[in-house]
């Protein structure tokens, strides 16, 4: 089982336990399912997305005390688990050059800088943040870098290729100096403490979004698709297994769509 997959069973099963401690699995029927739903929303305000996920936490160990006869009934078979899609917050070009002046400019104190370095790694390159993380510089070619997803370790990936451009080449540059080898990152701060900095950082640039280290490949994917209209290319560089996890982005031909039907609008009849 990988880390993330660790981390997110763990958060679930913890919610479980501060819900009702003394839970046993004959418990969980239909109409329980029904209001623990109701209690991960308006409790704890979760959104759709996340509780959902943490009721498919808690379907695969119903079903697995189901097989093994813990209960006589499994209650989510009439009770399905929603395909939702998150909300994808990413920065506009504008807002992605905020964030690169105040890079350029140096003027935060070492901590922020080195959480806003990583995050535009992230923009200029795609990556997950675990993903990034594992890099090593012996990874990276003259013109663009190979990776393995994490998330797809166990379902044998092809090697994915995403090419370097000129502003990651320069944030590489100041990373590792005159390193030749060994990984690109090193001692950074957690995950979560770099996004409350993160938080810090867009205050500081006057950027009004929630951002953290997710909004860097949403950002990437969102402004390569606006300029070039390739979903393909964005794919293969993502690292999607189908076209449709691509498609998240697709608002974006949208508003091509839009604006290039204006080009009518210069007929007059």
């Amino acid at each position: 089982m990988e880390f993330a997959t660790i981390a997110s069973h763990s958060s679930a099963i913890k919610k479980l336990k501060e819900h009702n401690p003394n839970l046993i699995f004959e418990d969980i029927t239909e109409d329980w399912l029904d209001g623990y739903f109701s209690y991960l929303k308006k409790k704890l305000g979760n959104n759709d997305n996340t509780a959902y996920k943490n009721m498919s936490v808690i379907k695969k160990y119903v079903r697995m005390a189901h097989k093994a006869g813990y209960m006589d009934e499994n209650p989510f078979e009439n009770w399905s688990i929603k395909q939702t899609t998150a909300n994808c917050v990413y920065l506009s070009e504008q807002e992605l050059q905020l964030l690169v002046s105040l890079y350029s400019e140096r003027n935060l104190e070492s901590r922020l800088h080195k959480t806003l370095e990583f995050f535009l790694f992230l923009c200029f390159s795609s990556l997950h943040v675990g993903d990034a993380k594992k890099l090593q510089l012996e990874q990276f070619g003259e013109d663009s870098f190979t990776y393995f997803r994490i998330k797809l370790r166990n379902s044998k990936p092809m090697p994915i290729q995403v090419p370097i451009s000129s502003p990651l080449r320069m944030i590489l540059r100041n990373l590792v100096g005159t390193r030749k080898k060994g990984s690109v990152f090193e001692n950074l701060p957690a995950d979560q403490t770099m996004n409350i900095q993160l938080k810090t950082i867009a205050d500081f640039a006057e950027i009004d979004k929630q951002i953290t280290h997710k909004v860097g490949r949403h950002t990437f994917a969102t402004i390569f698709l606006r300029r070039t209209k390739d979903l393909a290319s964005l794919r293969e560089i993502l690292g999607h297994s189908t076209i449709k996890e691509t498609l998240v982005y697709a608002h974006v031909l949208d508003e091509s769509k839009q604006e290039g039907i204006k080009v009518f609008n210069t007929f007059e009849l």
